[in-house]
């Protein structure tokens, strides 16, 4: 019964000004890296009639549309004969 009561005592125990802290801290960082993918879905050309791309999605198409961008200034007919982002 007395582990029952600990038991019961320690869940509900708030947590530590330290343990708070360093949650609240990575519940930040995870906004900041959240709004980075925001921000980096906002320069793709993606149609806004999409759904949401996954992070891994994301940095596929950055990936994809940064050696698109190389090729154009490479040479500049490469717009007219593109085929970078069918397929």
């Amino acid at each position: 019964m007395r582990k029952i009561l600990i038991l019961f005592i320690d869940i509900f125990r708030p947590y530590s000004t330290s343990v708070w802290k360093r949650n609240e801290r990575e519940r930040y960082r995870v906004r900041c890296v959240n709004n980075g993918y925001e921000a980096l879905r906002r320069h793709l050309p993606v149609s806004d009639t999409e759904k949401r791309i996954s992070k891994v999605d994301t940095l596929r198409l950055a990936i994809r549309y940064i050696k698109h961008l190389e090729a154009v200034l490479k040479n500049e007919e490469h717009i007219y004969k593109c085929r970078c982002f069918h397929g």
